[in-house]
Formats: C-alpha cells, sequence, structure tokens
C-alpha cells in the first residue's frame, strides 16, 4: 500500500511540473514593407492551427512572433565587385 501512494505522488508530482510550461513556437515573418501581405497571411494560418491545437501532450502552446523588418531601402542595390 506504501509503494502504490509513493508511486502515486511521484507521478501526480511528475505531471504538474511538466504540465506548467507552455511549449513555445517563434514564428519569424515580414509584418512591415513590401513583403507584409504574405506575413499577415502566415500569421493568420498559424494563428489559427494554434487555437484548434491549444495543448500539446499537455502543455499549452505560446506563439511569439518577430519581424523581419523588410524596408525596400535597405535591401542592396547592387554587389560590390
Amino acid at each position: 500500500m506504501k509503494r502504490i501512494l509513493v508511486l502515486a505522488v511521484v507521478l501526480l508530482l511528475g505531471f504538474v511540473l511538466f504540465a506548467v510550461d507552455p511549449i513555445v513556437v517563434g514564428v519569424f515573418e515580414p509584418m512591415t514593407g513590401p513583403y507584409a501581405a504574405g506575413g499577415q497571411l502566415t500569421m493568420e494560418g498559424i494563428t489559427l492551427a494554434a487555437e484548434q491545437v491549444k495543448e500539446i501532450l499537455g502543455r499549452p502552446v505560446e506563439l511569439v512572433w518577430s519581424t523581419t523588418r523588410v524596408r525596400k531601402s535597405k535591401l542592396p542595390t547592387q554587389f560590390p565587385d
């Protein structure tokens, strides 16, 4: 009986400790500049998928967004020799 109680406590603590941390998914897409439309479509698709899944292996999914900040003025106009 004591073994079963110890095993139950260990399993319960294991599930609690691992279930707390979310799974973080980083998304790196252009949100400004000439490619913002494509980045917006990708963002909507990934957000929809995350809303439908919500959990993976009992852990919540968290999305972290970042932009590439593409600007035409920063693109190289010619290659150096």
